[in-house]
């Protein structure tokens, strides 16, 4: 898998990564499941407005590709999280 840092090769170099972009997320965020595309997703949500979107390509035995989107006008349909 290609990321800005590089090809990923590794069940533990992905992990790395996701866990270094959570560092960045507040505490009080919240995530909800939704299938996006037809393919399975998070939406991450701070105070209640769409922040970003983390969708995964599956493969028959792994993960094909990760897309995580953060452009304010793409996320603009999403609506607020449920209080």
């Amino acid at each position: 898998m290609l990321s800005r840092f590089g090809y990923l090769s590794q069940t533990e170099d992905l992990c790395r990564l996701l866990l270094g972009t959570l560092r960045n997320v507040p505490r009080d965020a919240q995530a909800d499941f939704r299938w996006i595309n037809g393919e399975p997703g998070l939406v991450f949500y701070w105070d209640a407005h769409p922040q970003s979107v983390l969708v995964l390509t599956p493969d028959p035995d792994s993960v094909e590709g990760i897309h995580i989107v953060v452009n304010p006008d793409k996320l603009a349909h999403l609506r607020p999280a449920a209080g």
